[in-house]
C-alpha cells in the first residue's frame, strides 16, 4: 500500500494518486473494522481454527478451499462480471 502511493507520487498523475489514496484508505478502514472491536477480532480466529480442525482430518478440505478461494471463485468473478 505503501509502496503504491510511494509509486504514484513518483509519476506527477494527479489520477494514480487519487487511485492510492483510495487504496491506502480502504485498507487503513478495513484493518480497522476487523481488528478495532474485540468481536470482530474474535471471528476471523475462529473460523481459521475451524478450518484448520477439518483440515487435519481431511486434506482434501484443504486443497479444495484453497483451489476454491484461489481459482474457483476469481474465476466466477470474471466470467459473471462479462456475462452482465
Amino acid at each position: 500500500t505503501v509502496t503504491a502511493l510511494i509509486a504514484a507520487l513518483s509519476t506527477g498523475s494527479t489520477a494514480s494518486v487519487t487511485v492510492a489514496f483510495s487504496h491506502l484508505l480502504f485498507n487503513v478502514a478495513g484493518t480497522l473494522l476487523v481488528y478495532v472491536p474485540p468481536p470482530m477480532r474474535a471471528l476471523p480466529l475462529a473460523l481459521a481454527r475451524a478450518l484448520g480442525r477439518l483440515a487435519v482430518r481431511n486434506r482434501l478440505i484443504a486443497i479444495g478451499y484453497v483451489v476454491g478461494v484461489f481459482f474457483v471463485i476469481p474465476f466466477l468473478l470474471i466470467f459473471l462480471s462479462g456475462a452482465l
